[in-house]
């Protein structure tokens, strides 16, 4: 087993600083909302996370208390190495959320909440110390799949506050459509982040091998989030969408990633 260490994360550390063929199933769309399906909280549910419960619109957490909720995760240089990974990856979808750790010891998984509690920043990531551990202590890869978690919250805090209405968007689509939606901008933020950082040994086939490492969890539970295969396809797409478009913003990237979306699923 590899030992945990800021060496184990080291998406970066390069550049003097450190910081899922697609197939359609059939389906019928029986969400309460878009986010039914989603890694992603509602705001009411990011409030009960905050104190007693969390809610996900996967299925009831068991019940978390304060010292299930850190800010901190306790690998030593970990955390300052991550910041910096984050505060790139908030350049990148311009949007500055808060972040926090979390007992996922129910099912490994992170999540996004479209809300606060720091004011000035924009929803918060909840990344499960289980799903970190397991990705940190693999022997190759693990960083990457690190990277691309946060590039997934991420995307799912810029749906929260874009001006497209997703409800009506995918409303004839699976319920998964906005974690594939999601995916799209994980490739999209991988792109540019490996290629504006200079992230050395890093490419789309890369990716793919580090994303396949990804034991099954909550975070790419079939029913919940699309098929690997959606997942890579998307993920590639949205990859592929910013090596040809290299100046396009974040909010152009997932606008023009509905119309992928909408064509593949």
């Amino acid at each position: 087993m590899a030992k945990i260490s800021r060496r184990s994360f080291s998406v970066g550390l390069a550049a003097n600083s450190i910081c899922c063929v697609s197939g359609t199933a059939a389906h019928t769309n029986t969400c309460d909302s878009i986010f039914a399906a989603a890694c992603a909280l509602q705001e009411n549910e990011a409030e009960a996370m905050g104190t007693s419960r969390a809610f996900t619109p996967q299925e009831t957490l068991d019940q978390l208390t304060d010292s299930d909720i850190f800010d901190e995760s306790g690998i030593e240089g970990f955390d300052d190495a991550l910041k910096r990974v984050l505060t790139r990856l908030a350049r990148l979808y311009r949007v500055f959320p808060d972040f926090k750790y979390i007992n996922d010891s129910s099912g490994a998984n992170a999540y996004a909440a479209d809300s606060s509690t720091i004011p000035g920043r924009r929803g918060t990531i909840y990344f499960g110390m289980n799903m970190l551990t397991k990705q940190l202590q693999k022997e190759r890869y693990g960083d990457m799949v690190v990277l691309a978690i946060c590039g997934h919250e991420f995307s799912h805090i810029k749906q929260f506050h874009a001006k497209e209405d997703f409800s009506t968007a995918f409303k004839d689509k699976p319920c998964y459509a906005t974690e594939l939606h999601a995916d799209f901008g994980t490739g999209y933020g991988l792109h540019q982040y490996l290629t504006r950082y200079q992230v050395s040994n890093s490419s789309l086939q890369t990716i793919g091998e580090a994303w396949s490492t990804l034991a099954p969890s909550e975070f790419n539970k079939e029913s919940k989030h699309g098929t690997s295969a959606q997942r890579m396809s998307a993920i590639e797409a949205g990859y592929r969408y910013s090596a040809n478009r290299p100046n396009a913003n974040a909010e152009q990237a997932l606008s023009d990633g509905i119309g992928y979306i909408l064509s593949s699923t």
